[in-house]
């Protein structure tokens, strides 16, 4: 039980540390367009997200 308490835990943070990455990044570079930037977040996502076969 508390093994997997701590599993949840550390992706939890992850998954926090990553999204704080993705929007410092958004915030600086309000140059680039909303359209490269989703398609980029979305290619990040496919390459960690795997759909099951």
């Amino acid at each position: 039980m508390g093994i997997t308490l701590l599993i949840l835990l550390i992706v939890l943070m992850i998954a926090f540390v990553g999204a704080s990455f993705v929007i410092a990044n958004l915030q600086k570079n309000k140059s680039d367009s909303q359209v490269e930037l989703q398609s980029h977040i979305l290619q990040e996502f496919h390459k960690t997200q795997k759909p099951p076969k």
